[in-house]
């Protein structure tokens, strides 16, 4: 085959394109400190590096999820708290209210204070998280706690308009945990209680009063330590799932990294190379292609 000027030429120039395009490669890759800049440079890596993405995308969600929970069960222990700070309050006033020698007046008194620690109870037993309520079961946009009021504007009752329903959270592909109890299954036995006993002083019935209405008591803190010690046992399985997903996450991370990162040291040497290559190519170029006769019949 008959090698021509112009044939070397196009050589030559595809040569030198090709050379600069590998310089350019590697100048991006320094800049961006990426391997991969399009699907292209690798497919196989490609791939790995989409599935550690979207696998990193989930992790993140999860991580969410467990920090939300968190927040949940850190409220509701919190209110479990002041719930028990509450009843601890109303026993002391039923120990103080049967003692023989008070005049009625002052049982009322104490009546009252018990009614203002019931309102108190409606106030926790609605509380919230964000806009979402806590003791309300999976009904979390309303509150679940509502009082009826009597004629003399104490608090006859207290009905909970929540339902029995479990709000949970996905921690992990499959898995979800609990993370509310809802308010039924504690305040009734609270209110019961705090009721009976502020109408057992108004009456002036001092067995009552000394007698079912701290054992009414007595029950209502064991229903809510029990409940507390549920609230523990969940957040402390948030925590640990809290730890693990941040063991998970930093080893993905690191897979990604291996996967898309440069190797700075190794990438600035391929440059050099390659620039030298470009060089030669240039020189190589140079003395190739001959001035022409057409250059002489200038």
């Amino acid at each position: 085959m008959r090698v021509t000027s112009d044939m070397m030429m196009r050589g030559m120039l595809k040569n030198l394109s090709r050379n600069l395009a590998k310089i350019d490669r590697y100048n991006n890759q320094l800049g961006t400190g990426k391997r991969i800049l399009k699907p292209s440079d690798d497919p196989a890596s490609t791939t790995l590096q989409m599935g550690l993405r979207s696998e990193l995308r989930k992790i993140k969600q999860y991580v969410e999820n467990v920090q939300s929970g968190i927040t949940w069960l850190e409220n509701t222990d919190v209110a479990l708290r002041e719930v028990g700070d509450v009843i601890q309050r109303l026993r002391d006033l039923a120990v103080q209210g049967s003692t023989s020698t008070l005049a009625q007046d002052s049982r009322d008194a104490i009546a009252e204070e018990v009614n203002e620690l019931i309102d108190h109870l409606v106030q926790v037993g609605n509380s919230q998280v964000g806009d979402r309520f806590i003791f309300a079961g999976t009904r979390t946009t309303a509150p679940p706690m509502v009082k009826q009021l009597g004629a003399d504007g104490r608090i006859e009752s207290v009905t909970y308009e929540g339902d029995t329903g479990t709000v949970s959270v996905e921690v992990a592909s499959g898995v979800a945990i609990e993370m509310n109890i809802p308010g039924s299954t504690i305040f009734s036995a609270v209110f019961d209680a705090a009721i009976n006993l502020r109408d057992k002083l108004l009456a002036g019935d001092l067995t009552a009063v000394g007698g079912s209405c701290l054992s009414d008591l007595d029950n209502a803190t064991q229903v809510v330590l029990q409940h507390r010690a549920i609230v523990g046992a969940k957040l402390n399985r948030f925590e640990l799932t809290e730890s693990r997903l941040g063991d998970i996450e930093a080893n993905t991370k690191t897979l990604l990294s291996e996967v898309e990162d440069i190797d700075v040291a190794e990438l600035i040497l391929n440059l050099r190379m390659q620039e030298v290559v470009y060089e030669a190519s240039l020189n190589v170029g140079s003395k190739v292609i001959q001035p022409s006769l057409l250059n002489f019949m200038k």
